[in-house]
């Protein structure tokens, strides 16, 4: 199925720090914003109904992903910037929908997700949510060595080493 985009009607709530504290001699940890919980209940329950939707069994995405969301914030009276270059990170709400995603059956796990293509923007009043554009396999090839690296045996990388170009220095072997 891919019925895109999904819209998730209300508020985005970054899922950021947690608070902790004792219960008689257990410590137990909690998140510390209170808005939290319900917003990733509302989300699951918008995500749900969207892979109910599918004709027969639903099948959870797997397997590599790219997905592409916008958070669509509330504007303050008097922005200082004309996107939302402010608090709350965008991290925090794709941590939050991540979740939210695994925890409807949407995909399979949120460490699935390789590749975010989000952003925040301000909304209309009213028309705050989430809008996904798109969940898909992620089909990068990887690097066969890591970036700047030039020895795809060891991962070598010198930048002083003006000689070395072709990782053709020598091992050690220990």
């Amino acid at each position: 199925m891919s019925n895109f985009p999904i819209w998730i009607p209300g508020t985005p709530i970054p899922q950021g720090s947690k608070s902790a504290g004792k219960r008689g001699k257990t410590v137990v940890m909690w998140d510390a914003n209170r808005n939290l919980k319900p917003w990733r209940q509302t989300m699951t329950a918008h995500l749900a109904a969207w892979t109910a939707l599918s004709a027969g069994a639903w099948e959870p995405f797997d397997g590599p992903l790219i997905v592409d969301a916008t958070f669509w914030i509330p504007r303050p009276a008097r922005p200082k910037f004309t996107l939302p270059a402010t608090p709350a990170d965008l991290d925090k709400y794709q941590r939050a929908l991540g979740d939210s995603m695994t925890d409807s059956g949407l995909i399979k796990d949120d460490a699935r997700i390789t590749t975010w293509h989000a952003r925040k923007r301000y909304a209309e009043p009213g028309r705050e949510g989430i809008t996904i554009h798109d969940i898909r396999t992620d089909t990068t090839p990887a690097p066969s060595i890591a970036p700047g690296s030039c020895c795809p045996e060891c991962g070598h990388y010198d930048p002083e080493d003006k000689e070395d170009t072709d990782g053709t220095h020598a091992h050690v072997e220990a």
